[in-house]
């Protein structure tokens, strides 16, 4: 980019390009991890001023990924699923097929039986890793950003995601939907970004 800003993106496991593997327990950052290793390797990017930013279902791999990384100067955790639905799968039906579906492929679930999906949830869930019992993780500044009424990544959950760092600010633009939309919250991750990095 013309101010010097490198950006790259990535799919998660079980999305994408990166399809073949699944989001499976205990190997959540790999796919962090390899961007994060590719970074600090090519001399043409500055590995002492890295950021991160994830969305929706890499939320859990971001979080531990900044916990693990405390080199980062920022981390954006943009409509992260932390827990919510993942511990409470009986909400799967209320979601466009689409998505519930697409998540299923993501962690290796029968995308036919949504009764299977819990088994493999719940143990991911931040929550049930004991992540959410007040301490703090990290002093990385954190940005929790999504919209108020998020019934996939609740506003309390945002709230628990932010205070894992003494640096953890939470901002919702919008009411409704799952992920922040508009030039506002653009704007924000933006300034957030600029500031640290």
């Amino acid at each position: 980019m013309k101010n010097g800003t490198a950006v790259i993106t990535f799919d998660t496991p079980g999305a994408g390009l990166n399809s073949e593997i699944i989001l499976q327990l205990g190997k959540e950052s790999l796919a962090h991890e390899a961007a994060l290793s590719y970074v600090k390797t090519d001399s043409r990017l500055d590995g002492s001023r890295i950021a991160a930013l994830s969305q929706s279902g890499s939320g859990i791999a971001l979080i531990e990924f900044a916990i693990d990384n405390p080199k980062l100067k920022a981390v954006v955790a943009r409509c992260a699923v932390v827990d919510g639905i993942l511990t409470k799968p009986h909400l799967l039906p209320h979601l466009p097929l689409m998505t519930t579906q697409s998540f299923g492929v993501r962690i290796g679930a029968d995308i036919n039986d949504f009764s299977s999906f819990g088994e493999l949830t719940i143990p991911l869930s931040l929550k049930t890793k004991g992540y959410f019992d007040g301490k703090t993780r990290m002093n990385t500044p954190l940005l929790v950003i999504n919209t108020a009424g998020d019934m996939v990544a609740s506003a309390q959950d945002m709230q628990y995601t932010a205070a894992l760092s003494s640096q953890g600010i939470v901002e919702f633009h919008g009411d409704d939907g799952h992920c922040p939309q508009g030039q506002e919250a653009k704007d924000s991750i933006t300034n957030f970004l600029d500031k640290h990095i």
